[in-house]
């Protein structure tokens, strides 16, 4: 899917948020791989690999956006685990850069918070109720303004935030 939306819009940038779902076991050839093993590491770090292969491939850059903090510790361990992925994989691909969320989305205790504050001062409901999902203001204020910021910074460039 990737491939073909690189190959249909050219894009110069190409920014990506996944894996809110990607903490589970998935098959391969018909055998289960469960996750947290390292044959779950070696796969799914193949597979962001590819994605970002792909992406450099086309002659695009790309901001791989980390997962947020969860209001479910154990779940936010499993979101830390797949951000370790993403960013070593990162890493080790010129012009891709991780771009970490977690304190974006803590308090300043560092803690999950469904409210923060946004560019303009006001405190929104940044996070939907299941404490997973990011709310309409957390995605479009809080990680669109910061994310332009990172790619302004990075690649020295001007998108006028």
């Amino acid at each position: 899917m990737l491939a073909a939306d690189l190959t249909r819009y050219h894009p110069q940038m190409v920014m990506i948020l996944v894996g809110g779902n990607d903490a589970q076991n998935f098959l391969v050839k018909g055998e289960p791989v469960v996750f947290g093993t390292p044959q779950w590491h070696t796969i799914y770090s193949q597979r962001v690999a590819r994605m970002m292969s792909e992406t450099l491939k086309a002659g695009a850059k790309m901001l791989w956006v980390g997962l947020p903090i969860m209001q479910d510790p154990t779940f936010g361990a499993a979101m830390q685990s797949l951000n370790a992925i993403y960013r070593a994989q990162a890493a080790l691909h010129r012009g891709v850069k991780f771009f970490p969320t977690w304190s974006l989305f803590s308090n300043a205790e560092g803690q999950y918070s469904a409210y923060l504050t946004n560019s303009s001062g006001q405190t929104v409901l940044a996070r939907d109720s299941d404490g997973v999902h990011i709310a309409p203001p957390g995605g479009c204020d809080i990680i669109a303004i910061a994310a332009a910021k990172e790619i302004e910074a990075f690649w020295r460039v001007h998108l006028g935030v």
